[in-house]
């Protein structure tokens, strides 16, 4: 991952951060979603660059949810900069566990949901 990848990536993340003082939250769903499809295409999965309108309508559903919710919006910036923090430090696992911490656990888009019986 290059610098200029990284830093795109940290420019979402400040964009989100502005977007909470004052509450803004088109502009924050706008540097979610970016966010989120910067680390798709620096991926250089094919599968999940084929998602991009998944991201796009998962952004869009996550206004009612942010909208009246300022800390909430405030706690998902910092959720996003931990992700991107474990994207760096290499540890996929880290990595892993940190998207599906504010996913509330669900598998990244294109993966299918285990059964209820295997999920603990």
């Amino acid at each position: 991952m290059s610098d200029d990848q990284v830093d795109h990536l940290k420019k979402y993340i400040e964009e989100m951060s502005g977007a909470v003082h004052p509450f803004d939250t088109s502009r924050f769903l706008q540097a979610h979603v970016a966010f989120h499809l910067g680390i798709v295409d620096l991926s250089g999965s094919y599968r999940l660059q084929q998602q991009e309108a998944v991201f796009r309508i998962s952004g869009q559903m996550l206004y009612r949810r942010l909208a009246d919710n300022e800390e909430r919006m405030e706690r998902s910036n910092i959720e996003h900069g931990e992700i991107l923090d474990a994207i760096l430090s290499g540890d996929a696992d880290l990595a892993e566990a940190s998207r599906a911490s504010t996913s509330g656990g669900l598998p990244p888009p294109g993966r299918p949901e285990p059964p209820a019986h295997t999920r603990t």
